[in-house]
């Protein structure tokens, strides 16, 4: 089984209030709606919009796909994805929920290895 390439270079990390949008869309005025599935799961980290948005237990989904992603990709294919959503793990750390919290820090944990 060969896994799927991820090519991340059209996107761009985007502040903790909006979310991560393609280079093309940087200029635009109003956030727009995610167009990859890595912007949609920032987006789901992020959840600056409102809490109600994603509950926690979803955000803690998406740390546990990010971490079982870490197990079953070569770490040099899975270095785009870490160089993206590795600060925004990091700006999570010490603002969230306890639950939550301790998701981030088994990823992060993970890929410090």
């Amino acid at each position: 089984m060969t896994p799927l390439s991820v090519d991340i270079s059209d996107l761009q990390v985007a502040n903790d209030h909006q979310p991560v949008s393609p280079s093309s869309d940087a200029d635009s005025a109003s956030p727009q709606a995610p167009r990859h599935a890595l912007d949609m799961l920032l987006l789901v980290l992020r959840n600056t919009d409102d809490s109600s948005n994603f509950p926690v237990e979803v955000r803690v989904n998406v740390c546990s796909f990010f971490y079982q992603l870490s197990k079953h990709i070569p770490a040099e294919e899975l270095s785009d994805v870490k160089e993206v959503v590795r600060p925004v793990l990091e700006s999570l750390v010490g603002n969230t929920e306890e639950m939550l919290e301790k998701a981030i820090q088994r990823v992060l944990d993970s890929w410090s290895v």
